[in-house]
């Protein structure tokens, strides 16, 4: 089974991916995981979730994903709308 992670923005793309996307997928043979940007972390070890306001948020956890030899593929889902400027692509 090939396993793919997606890293989404908040709550409502986790939902689409694991209600709709995954049991698609799982029908094919995909094993998706869904992973939320991880936006704060705390000293005490806890992170929140959600709300993406720069692109080095991003960025952190794709180079994380990535370094996952065991995936076929890793991809994203984010809201274009109000999508932070400092992205690649996004200037002015």
């Amino acid at each position: 089974m090939k396993r793919v992670h997606v890293l989404v923005e908040g709550q409502t793309e986790e939902t689409f991916t694991k209600e709709i996307l995954k049991p698609h997928l799982l029908d094919r043979s995909v094993a998706l995981n869904t992973i939320v940007v991880a936006t704060k972390f705390v000293k005490s070890g806890g992170k929140f979730r959600g709300g993406i306001v720069s692109f080095d948020q991003v960025q952190q956890d794709l180079r994380r994903l990535l370094g996952d030899s065991n995936a076929a593929a890793i991809t994203t889902m984010f809201d274009l709308y109000a999508l932070p400027s400092d992205f690649p692509g996004m200037q002015g």
